[in-house]
Parts: C-alpha cells; sequence; structure tokens
C-alpha cells in the first residue's frame, strides 16, 4: 500500500495497461497518432478516462471494482503531480464522456471511491463565470 501511496502517474499507467490489457491497445493508438512526438502521460490518462467513461458497461464487476480502486489509489497518491492528473485528466474525461448516457454516468457514480466523488462533486458544482470586469 505505501508503493501505491507514492505512485507515480508514469507508474500508474503502467499499471492501468498491464491489469487492463484493453488500455494497451488505446495506449499505442494515441502513441500513434501522436508520433513522431511523444504523447504526454497526462494526455493519455485522459483518453483512458474517455474510454472508461463510454465503455463502464463492457467491463464485468472485478474489473470495474478493479479499475476503480486503481483510480482512487491514484486520486489518493502522495505525489501531487500524480494525484492532479488522475483527477483533472482520467477523472474528468471519464465524467464528461459518462454525462452523455445517464446509466453509464449512473454506473460511474457507484463505482468511485470517496476521494474520487470528493474532487468530482467540487468539480461539478465550481462556478466557471467569470466576473463582469474580465470580459
Amino acid at each position: 500500500m505505501d508503493n501505491e501511496k507514492r505512485m507515480s502517474l508514469s507508474g500508474f499507467i503502467e499499471k492501468f495497461k498491464e491489469q487492463f490489457p484493453r488500455f494497451q491497445q488505446l495506449a499505442a493508438q494515441e502513441s500513434a497518432n501522436w508520433a513522431p512526438d511523444e504523447i504526454s502521460d497526462f494526455l493519455l490518462v485522459s483518453s483512458f478516462g474517455g474510454a472508461l467513461g463510454f465503455e463502464i458497461d463492457s467491463f464485468d464487476d472485478l474489473e470495474k471494482a478493479r479499475l476503480f480502486a486503481l483510480i482512487e489509489a491514484g486520486v489518493c497518491s502522495e505525489d501531487e503531480s500524480t494525484s492532479t492528473a488522475i483527477a483533472t485528466g482520467l477523472l474528468e474525461a471519464m465524467v464528461s464522456r459518462s454525462f452523455q448516457f445517464p446509466e453509464k454516468w449512473e454506473m460511474v457514480k457507484s463505482l468511485m471511491g470517496p476521494e474520487s466523488i470528493r474532487y468530482v462533486t467540487a468539480w461539478l458544482e465550481a462556478d466557471f463565470s467569470f466576473p463582469e470586469s474580465s470580459k
């Protein structure tokens, strides 16, 4: 568990791909799309989140539990760059994508851990309007 508390973003990505082979294929596709440049880890976890939000119902219950436990570990990482990337990349993309399909959003919402829910709730309730003087 201590290793998960200090999980790096690259470590999270490797663990994600190792435990869920379909994301190896997605990572390869995303890397090819960015060639000859290298895709950033942030964009890669964002693509994982978007795919997960759309395909959540294609995972069995055990896979869903493992997925969301790993996501929660990433959100709770003591490595601030990792926890921030998982929250602002993976979670936001997953929620945005699943929001388009109410039954998928309900499933995603029911599977998230407490820190993931806390972040998503704050993000969804945030006021993104700008004061009149900044226009």
